[in-house]
C-alpha cells in the first residue's frame, strides 16, 4: 500500500512539474444572440491510458497534492488570457478547499484581472469557510468574479450561495437535461432563477445538448449557457472560429 501511494505521488508530482496536461476552451454563449461571451478552461491530462480529470484530481487529493495541482492548472490557464479577444472572460475551475489553501491573489493580480472568473467546485467540502470568504473578498477587489458550479434547488445549495455570495450561478446540468419535457425541472429552474435574481447573480446553464433545451431555457429566462450544442471544447483557434461564425 505504501509503495502504491509513493508511486501515485510521483506520478502527480511529474504532472505538476512537467505541466503534463492541455487546456481546452469551451464557449459560453448568449442564448438569445448565439454570440460568445466567454470561455471555460477545461483540463485534459495527457498520461495514458486516458482518465477523466476528476480521477486525476481525486488521486492528487489522496496524496496531498490537490491544491498544488490546481494551482498549476490555474497558472497555465491564466497564461491564455492575453491571447483571448478583449471582450471575453475566462472561467477557470478551482475547488473551494484549494481556494482557501493556496495564495490565489498574486496569481490573478494583473491587467486582465477583470476578465477572470473563478468557478468554485466541490462545494460540499468548503473546508475553512472563513479563509475562503476572506480569499474571495480579496480577489473580488481586483475585479475577479466568482461563480459556483452545479447549483441545484435545495436548502444546502441556497445556504452555500448565501455564504459565498457569488457573481455567477451555474445551473446544474441535471436540471438542464431534458428540461423541455420535464415540468418539475422547469419549476425547479424557475426557483433557482428567482433566487439568483434576488442576490444579483448572473445565471449560466451548463450541459446544453438539444435545441429544445435551449428554447425552454430562454422561455424561463436563462440567457447564457454552454454545452455541446452551442460550442464544443477546443483550442484557441476553434474558439475564435466560433466567435466569428455568427
Amino acid at each position: 500500500l505504501e509503495a502504491r501511494h509513493t508511486s501515485l505521488r510521483t506520478r502527480i508530482e511529474d504532472i505538476i512539474s512537467d505541466r503534463d496536461f492541455q487546456l481546452l476552451l469551451q464557449p459560453i454563449v448568449n442564448l438569445e444572440t448565439n454570440r460568445v461571451t466567454g470561455a471555460e478552461a477545461l483540463c485534459r491530462f495527457r498520461p495514458t491510458p486516458y482518465r477523466s480529470p476528476d480521477a486525476w484530481f481525486a488521486d492528487a487529493e489522496k496524496v496531498g497534492l490537490r491544491a498544488e495541482l490546481e494551482r498549476t492548472v490555474l497558472q497555465k490557464a491564466l497564461e491564455l488570457l492575453p491571447e483571448l479577444p478583449r471582450p471575453l472572460k475566462l472561467s477557470i475551475n478551482l475547488s473551494a478547499r484549494s481556494m482557501a489553501k493556496i495564495d490565489v491573489l498574486p496569481l490573478v493580480d494583473g491587467p486582465c484581472s477583470d476578465r477572470i472568473v473563478l468557478e468554485l467546485t466541490n462545494l460540499t467540502d468548503l473546508g475553512d469557510l472563513t479563509g475562503l470568504q476572506i480569499a474571495i473578498r480579496n480577489i473580488r477587489d481586483l475585479g475577479v468574479e466568482i461563480a459556483v458550479d452545479g447549483i441545484a434547488p435545495d436548502h444546502a445549495s441556497f445556504c452555500m450561495i448565501m455564504q459565498l455570495k457569488p457573481d455567477i450561478v451555474k445551473l446544474d446540468r441535471e436540471l438542464v437535461r431534458g428540461i423541455h419535457m420535464d415540468p418539475a425541472n422547469q419549476a425547479l429552474t424557475t426557483a433557482v432563477i428567482h433566487f439568483a435574481n434576488a442576490i444579483g447573480a448572473a445565471l449560466i446553464a451548463g450541459g446544453i445538448e438539444r435545441v429544445e433545451e435551449t428554447s425552454m431555457l430562454k422561455t424561463l429566462g436563462v440567457m447564457q449557457g454552454q454545452g455541446f450544442l452551442v460550442g464544443r471544447p477546443g483550442g484557441l483557434q476553434a474558439l475564435m472560429a466560433r466567435m466569428y461564425s455568427y
